[in-house]
């Protein structure tokens, strides 16, 4: 294996898992996607208080705020469209031309 296992994101943090698993390109079986950390049960436990938390910031947090925030995430999965398309499709075990997730623009609302 060449790459790096990929820690997991919990409570603010990038977390080792207390094993791993490797993701493999279902209809190429050589081809390694990426190994990822696998969180244990406490692991577990602190993302999901974690995200729990997190959910009660979000929710009070201003409008314009949570706007900003999508918009930016937004903007980088379109910037890296082909480059996560790719990645999907290895993933799914998808053609890449005709079948790659494309990401649109999201619609414009007025109040």
């Amino acid at each position: 294996m060449t790459s790096a296992i990929k820690p997991n994101y919990i409570d603010g943090a990038w977390v080792a898992g207390a094993d791993a698993c490797v993701n493999r390109n279902p209809s190429d079986l050589d081809d390694v996607v990426g190994e990822f950390a696998r969180a244990d049960d406490a692991q577990a436990r602190t993302a999901i208080a974690a995200a729990d938390h997190a959910f009660l910031e979000w929710q009070y947090s201003p409008i314009q705020r949570r706007s900003e925030i999508l918009d930016a995430i937004g903007t980088e999965v379109l910037a890296r469209r082909d480059e996560l398309g790719r990645l999907l499709a290895r993933e799914e075990a998808r053609r890449c031309p005709r079948q790659s997730p494309r990401p649109r623009a999201p619609a414009t609302y007025s109040s």
